[in-house]
């Protein structure tokens, strides 16, 4: 009986932290996890990075498929990050991911990205091609969490109004 209780309790921390599609930590674990880091006084950036073609893949063939983008890009940028100096979630038709690093060393993130979009995802056995708006803000100690979500999805908004893969920063008067 413990044995079952205790398997139960562990599937209900996953379900309560993990996007059931994906298998990618959620918005709340996002949160709970961003905010270990700013109690600990860490700094870098939050970054929604949102395919463009998301819609259309899911109106092509289904909402599954939409998971599956995700959770390709997710595992894409899993190589070329830092392991253990990032988060990266799944939030709603997006992913949210921040990175820890030094203020002012985004740049040194962005190229990153680049390989996100050179090589197709397999979507229902066929190659899709995808093209990323990308919005991001810095976070430290004196921002709490809502703020961070908040202020990258005022940059989302403004990377969603250029042309292509684009990338927009949060400002201040935005």
């Amino acid at each position: 009986m413990a044995i079952k209780y205790a398997e139960q309790k562990i599937e209900l921390s996953r379900l309560a932290y993990y996007d059931v599609d994906t298998n990618l930590p959620n918005l709340q674990h996002f949160k709970v996890e961003l905010t270990k880091w700013l109690e600990k006084g860490e700094m870098g950036y939050v970054a929604i990075m949102h395919p463009t073609e998301f819609n259309k893949i899911v109106d092509l063939y289904g909402r599954q498929a939409g998971a599956d983008l995700l959770g390709q890009m997710a595992e894409r940028m899993r190589k070329y990050l830092p392991h253990g100096d990032e988060l990266i979630s799944r939030f709603s038709n997006s992913l949210i991911m921040a990175i820890k690093a030094n203020l002012g060393t985004f740049h040194t993130h962005h190229k990153h990205v680049e390989p996100l979009t050179l090589v197709p995802f397999d979507i229902d056995g066929e190659e899709n091609y995808i093209t990323l708006k990308i919005g991001y803000s810095t976070f430290s100690p004196d921002l709490t969490v809502e703020q961070c979500i908040h202020q990258t999805d005022i940059a989302l908004t403004n990377a969603r109004k250029l042309n292509g893969t684009s990338f927009a920063k949060y400002e201040e008067n935005s």
